[in-house]
């Protein structure tokens, strides 16, 4: 009887350690995009479905299941709102989450909004946004630090520092010339009172 309750035990024990190892299942889906061009966008994403790959943080739904699924389902999702054909979606891949945003570009400036819900509540988990001056190349770093925060990780340090040299890059290669030209006429100036003249 004491082996018995003890086999039980331990083959609970195992369960729940199995069930505590499993990673949420989550789907990408296409990101919209406002002044930025698709395939432009559709590059960024896969850049996204990767990082997440690499976080290892998630099981990660292939794309090609997610189109296939798109494409199957495409006229019986019609009229539903945008997180409603994600959510439809994500509950015949069987997914738990579902990731879906924008990338678009205002004046001289790009911004990624991602987000996370849960398919089941259509509750928000998650959310990550970043703005980038510059070409729309710099964006491939700022959207594989995103895919990292999205599932809640820690970022590696080779991604923090790469981010932190560019900006260094860029305070270093555009000093403000105003600034500097202000500091220098008032030292001149303060040379011309200190002398008299």
């Amino acid at each position: 009887m004491i082996l018995k309750h003890a086999y039980i035990l331990k083959s609970t024990l195992l369960i729940t350690l199995v069930l505590a190892e499993q990673k949420p299942t989550v789907a990408i889906v296409d990101f919209d995009s406002y002044g930025v061009g698709k395939n432009q966008v559709n590059m960024l994403v896969e850049r996204l479905r990767t990082e997440i790959g690499n976080t290892k943080a998630v099981r990660l739904i292939e794309r090609n299941a997610v189109d296939k699924i798109m494409e199957e389902q495409k006229f019986q999702l019609a009229g539903l709102t945008s997180n409603n054909i994600a959510a439809q979606i994500g509950n015949l891949l069987g997914a738990q989450f579902m990731i879906n945003g924008v990338i678009g570009k205002i004046g001289d400036k790009y911004t990624i909004d991602c987000k996370m819900f849960s398919v089941e509540t259509s509750e928000t988990i998650r959310t990550s946004n970043t703005t980038f001056e510059g070409n729309i190349s710099g964006l491939l770093l700022e959207i594989q630090i995103m895919a990292w925060d999205i599932v809640n990780e820690e970022p590696p340090q080779n991604l923090k520092l790469q981010k932190y040299h560019r900006a260094q890059a860029i305070t270093n290669s555009n000093p403000n010339w105003l600034v500097w030209a202000l500091i220098l006429f008032a030292a001149g100036g303060g040379a011309f009172l200190a002398m008299g003249w």
